[in-house]
């Protein structure tokens, strides 16, 4: 009896997991292997890029580094050599097929978080996104507390990967 009650213990613990959506077991890597210690030297030596090569615009804007990289349409966000921030902005027809990409990497989805994708994103850069603007959200929360999202805004579509403890502690 004793037996059958752990077993049903057991089963429902990894249902209620399944069905909860617990954290993805991947940690964060972006494009070329880069990783929250990454610093922005080592971040364009991995995306081929030079200082000079005109291949990245690297803008500085309320105490943060913002590099864009022209021919991948990708963005870091990064404070001193903190990487904060990850993106990409696709088609916004690459939607479906980027909700399949991500979910194959990181698992079910944790939920839609609308307004903690925002939240994060203007505390980077204000005013970016208003209420509202990143609509059809998707998120994943990875092991090592990355908050990756997938959204649709300005009819384009966004995968964003969010340092989120680094963010909001300010450190």
């Amino acid at each position: 009896m004793r037996n059958n009650t752990i077993r049903r213990l057991v089963c429902l613990a990894l249902l209620l997991a399944l069905v909860c959506g617990t954290a993805a077991a991947a940690d964060f890597s972006f494009r070329n292997g880069v990783a929250w210690s990454t610093t922005a030297d080592q971040m364009l030596s991995a995306e081929g890029a030079a200082a000079g090569d005109g291949s990245y615009n690297e803008k500085l804007y309320n105490g943060y580094r913002f590099f864009y990289l022209k021919a991948q349409n990708v963005y870091y966000v990064y404070r001193g050599e903190q990487l904060l921030q990850a993106y990409a902005v696709l088609p916004m027809d690459a939607y479906a097929a980027e909700l399949e990409r991500q979910t194959a990497l990181l698992g079910a989805p944790a939920g839609a978080e609308a307004e903690a994708v925002e939240a994060l994103w203007n505390s980077l850069y204000p005013g970016g996104l208003t209420p509202g603007a990143a609509a059809d959200t998707v998120t994943w929360r990875l092991s090592d507390g990355t908050l990756a999202a997938l959204f649709i805004t300005g009819g384009k579509t966004c995968v964003s990967y969010f340092n989120e403890q680094q963010i909001v502690s300010g450190e």
